[in-house]
């Protein structure tokens, strides 16, 4: 079995981190999977991918400089070289099955890829990382549900991907028909990564397959169940006394976005005697959080798994994540959650130890309280993800 996976980064953002882990989880059970992807950081190439065997990129600097510009004033990617179409359209010659993740962002132009989709005659699995699909224009729209209405007018143009003219209205019939079109010509398999993604999918009125969740990857995984083996054994990471503050994790790659750190509550932790807070991120204001432990941003999943196992506790402030991969590294470390009451948040809550505030106060309150130990949370493997993947591969294709 042959899979081409499709995702718009190779190793930057949450749904990168899944797709790839798929990606080699596939290769490890002995599935072929290639891994084609648009850019790399700051729209430029990526060297890490291109020093893999396989991946592929398929979209260049000029392109992702002309769809930013396009974007703006249209609402949608207009722009994709007649090159990587030809290498696109070999690709999906090559695969039995291609897999979507996310396919927005200044990559490629959504009717393009129908066209080579639909022409490939390719069965399709599309898995939904955000609420794109269901928009006229933004990925993440966070409490906003105009989009209900058929985005008749915007309230945000500075939602992810933001625009400058509002167009969203327009696009939303657009879009639906592209993924209509999609449908109708190929087998189409849309799979939410959270249930709670697929209750909001399901009401727009887009038929969606299953729900699969994501996993944490190997190296995190691997890393953490080593050293809860070692924790398990009698050794302790900290030389903290009973009476030291309760430690606590805040993790986010970039600590300028607005939709995920509440600042507030970070200067709240950082001025309490009574806790101690590590940041993993960059960006960090001067002055902020001088009472706290700062590592910068890191790609390396064994690295957070080390910090995490360190600390007790995780406090997760962010709106807008939809199966929150930091989450679930928590839970799999056997970390406390204090978490934002959230869509993602609420189901995750279910699944482990992971307890939602309604205001900063009351988060403050929760960090204090005494944290458990979860242990190893194996539904969240990366192995698992992978074996449930296949077993749709495996329906799709008959």
């Amino acid at each position: 079995m042959k899979v081409l996976q499709l995702n718009v980064r190779y190793s930057e953002g949450g749904a990168a981190g899944v797709a790839f882990t798929l990606h080699d989880e596939l290769l490890a059970q002995g599935v072929l999977s290639c891994f084609a992807y648009g850019y790399g950081p700051h729209g430029r190439g990526s060297e890490s991918g291109r020093a893999d065997p396989y991946a592929t990129e398929l979209a260049n600097f000029g392109t992702v400089l002309a769809n930013i510009s396009t974007f703006g004033l249209t609402g949608r990617d207009r722009f994709y070289g007649p090159s990587a179409r030809v290498k696109l359209r070999r690709l999906i010659a090559w695969a039995d099955i291609v897999h979507l993740h996310v396919v927005h962002s200044y990559f490629i132009p959504l009717d393009v890829l129908v066209d080579e989709l639909c022409a490939g005659s390719k069965p399709v699995v599309w898995t939904l990382h955000d609420e794109w699909a269901v928009t006229g224009r933004c990925a993440q729209p966070g409490t906003c549900e105009v989009w209900q209405q058929g985005c008749v007018k915007c309230p945000d143009l500075n939602a992810y991907p933001p625009a400058r003219v509002d167009r969203a209205a327009t696009n939303f019939e657009w879009k639906r028909s592209q993924i209509a079109r999609l449908a109708s010509k190929t087998a189409l398999a849309i799979v939410p990564c959270a249930e709670w993604l697929g209750e909001v999918v399901s009401s727009s009125g887009i038929r969606i397959d299953r729900v699969i969740s994501n996993s944490v990857d190997r190296s995190f995984w691997d890393e953490a169940l080593r050293l809860q083996q070692v924790h398990s054994a009698g050794f302790e990471f900290s030389d903290r006394g009973a009476a030291a503050p309760t430690s606590v994790a805040f993790i986010c790659r970039d600590l300028r976005d607005r939709r995920k750190v509440d600042w507030e509550l970070l200067r709240l932790v950082d001025q309490n005697p009574d806790l101690h807070l590590t940041v993993v991120g960059s960006n960090l204001p001067d002055g902020e959080l001088a009472g706290s432990t700062i590592i910068p941003a890191t790609t390396s999943r064994a690295e957070i798994a080390r910090v995490l196992q360190r600390n007790e506790k995780l406090l997760f402030s962010s709106e807008v994540d939809y199966f929150p991969l930091t989450i679930i590294e928590a839970l799999v470390s056997g970390c406390e959650v204090v978490a934002s009451n959230s869509r993602a948040s609420r189901e995750l809550s279910a699944l482990g130890t992971v307890t939602l505030y309604g205001n900063r106060q009351e988060a403050i309150d929760i960090l204090h309280s005494k944290a458990g130990d979860a242990g190893i949370d194996r539904q969240f493997a990366p192995d698992v993800m992978a074996a449930n993947y296949i077993e749709l591969y495996k329906e799709i294709l008959g």
